[in-house]
């Protein structure tokens, strides 16, 4: 049977755990919002000339794209105050 102390010391030693685990997020964000800062040109224009491809496809005659079909995009936002397209086929 586990007595009042230990059962104290497991309390604390969970919250500290909780504590570490948070500041581990926390450094994640913040590199993620780094990495996002640096390559933020080289994303946007990655999506602008998949964007155009996208708008290519979409124009072609149905016989032609028929592996495709329709592809359409929608931008979402994440925590990280970020967003990203997402693509797919109607």
């Amino acid at each position: 049977m586990i007595n009042w102390l230990e059962e104290a010391e497991q309390e604390l030693d969970k919250k500290k755990g909780s504590k570490k685990h948070s500041a581990r997020i926390l450094d994640k964000k913040f590199r993620i919002q780094e990495n996002y800062k640096k390559n933020n040109d080289k994303y946007d224009e990655f999506i602008a000339k998949l964007n155009e491809l996208v708008d290519r496809v979409n124009n072609l005659p149905i016989e032609k794209k028929q592996p495709f079909g329709y592809i359409n995009s929608k931008e979402k936002k994440i925590e990280t105050k970020q967003s990203f397209k997402l693509f797919f086929k109607q």
